[in-house]
């Protein structure tokens, strides 16, 4: 199934589009990219070609990778000091070695576990074509060289990459690469004389120490004959692969959103570059599991609602079969519990009524036995008076202690009644707060008795 991704390689003198899930593709061809110029002139004509050509691609492509050959590029080692260094401050470092501004290179640093190598191109190369690109409604999602993809995807497969030299030849050109720990420390090119391969390679060797192997790639007989005569360490290992279709298939992962290029051209000064594209695949990946863990959450929620809803409906079923248990001939009200708790109010109302009202005379005899205790009591000065089924409560005021001990003594006298303890207090006026309660078995009181109190 196509995708909306392709690949645009730029190396050829014939500029081709990929698709990155065919590895048979043989490319469409597109007219070649106008002079660098073209950017600053404000005019896309050149471009008039590749629109129409972008037009027939079937479906459109909207993402783009940009495939640039190896002599766009500028090279230059860092320390490892650099390696954890700001990207300005690398560029600063870098602007050193190369015969051009780091204002006006686009550039990217690739990483070893100890070295680090930086890659660069004039953005006035790539300005015109991103441009145009965009104007074609296509993102451009990375620029890396050709050859840096095709070790990339060598070094993934090969074994022997650890400590390399590697030789790849393409077409007339031949590119040197010096791996440590599987990525490139130093990485040259030779264009168009084959001579100078074997003096570049013994420099690089005798530079930066002598490597386990030597992998020559399409490599001529001669090329290998004068690697021998030089006599360095290293075993010599010929290999056959296509630095083109090695390329493409570490572009169709990279597409996919499934791998990184170890080197991304597309940086500022180029339009639309941000630095921060590297973040674009985590935050992607940090979406859609914030997405996920929401719609997790709102599963669980609806679950839960679920599951309150039907213990709301068994609740209501047992309310219903309780009401109708208990009143029968009863319609189902609005709200059962309520109805319900009237139903209990009621009954406990006259529940109450009906025990208290048989005992109403045993009550007032309780007022009649205590006051007959007091008869032979003047001026009680009683302020209140509390009786129930139980016993008796006095509460009033006397002039001294001793007139609360004699009341306390009179209701004493009565065999049947008991009383607690009395409680004083002293007003403000000098009178004595007294408090006196009594209880006891009934009986009948004194006949003729009929004690005066003064309220």
């Amino acid at each position: 199934m196509k995708t909306d991704a392709v690949i645009l390689d730029l190396t050829d003198d014939q500029v081709r589009v990929f698709r990155g899930d065919d590895a048979d593709d043989a490319g469409v061809p597109l007219p070649p990219a106008p002079p660098p110029e073209a950017s600053s002139s404000g005019t896309d004509d050149g471009f008039a070609p590749l629109r129409q050509a972008w037009s027939q691609l079937s479906p459109p492509a909207n993402r783009v990778l940009l495939l640039i050959p190896s002599h766009w590029c500028h090279v230059g080692p860092l320390s490892e000091q650099l390696t954890h260094e700001s990207h300005e401050a690398q560029g600063y470092a870098l602007e050193e070695q190369w015969p051009i501004g780091v204002e006006e290179i686009a550039f990217d640093v690739l990483r070893g576990s100890h070295h680090a190598l930086g890659i660069g191109v004039e953005a006035r190369r790539l300005t015109a074509w991103v441009q145009a690109l965009d104007r074609l409604g296509c993102r451009v999602i990375g620029i890396a060289p050709k050859a840096i993809l095709a070790v990339q995807d060598w070094a993934s497969r090969d074994a022997t990459s650890e400590n390399s030299l590697i030789i790849w030849r393409h077409g007339h050109d031949h590119e040197l690469f010096l791996l440590s720990n599987g990525k490139p420390v130093q990485w040259h090119w030779v264009r168009h004389d084959p001579s100078q391969v074997p003096a570049r390679a013994q420099w690089l060797s005798l530079r930066h120490g002598p490597r386990t192997s030597c992998v020559m790639i399409d490599v001529e007989g001669t090329v290998a004959d004068a690697w021998r005569a030089t006599s360095l360490p290293g075993d010599l290992k010929p290999q056959q692969g296509d630095l083109h279709q090695a390329a493409l298939r570490m572009a169709t992962p990279i597409l996919a959103g499934r791998g990184e290029p170890w080197v991304n051209l597309y940086q500022p000064p180029l339009p639309g570059a941000r630095r921060e594209h590297r973040l674009q695949r985590p935050l992607e990946l940090t979406i859609l599991g914030v997405l996920l863990m929401g719609l997790v959450l709102c599963g669980t929620l609806l679950w839960r609602s679920h599951r309150y809803h039907n213990d709301q409906l068994a609740s209501l079923r047992q309310q219903q079969e309780i009401f109708h248990q208990l009143l029968p001939q009863q319609n189902l009200p609005i709200s059962i519990r309520m109805r319900l708790e009237s139903e209990v109010s009621a009954l406990r109302t006259s529940t109450v009524a009906s025990s208290l009202s048989p005992q109403s005379p045993a009550t007032l005899q309780w007022v009649q036995r205590g006051l007959s205790a007091l008869s032979s009591r003047r001026n009680l000065n009683l302020l209140e008076l509390q009786f129930d089924a139980r016993g008796l409560t006095m509460h009033g005021q006397s002039p001294t202690y001793q007139d609360v001990e004699d009341i306390a003594a009179s209701l004493r006298q009565d065999p049947n009644l008991f009383v607690q303890p009395v409680q004083t207090t002293r007003t403000q006026s000098g009178a004595v707060d007294y408090v006196l309660s009594a209880s006891g078995a009934l009986t009948s009181p004194p006949q003729g008795s009929r004690p005066e109190v003064t309220p």
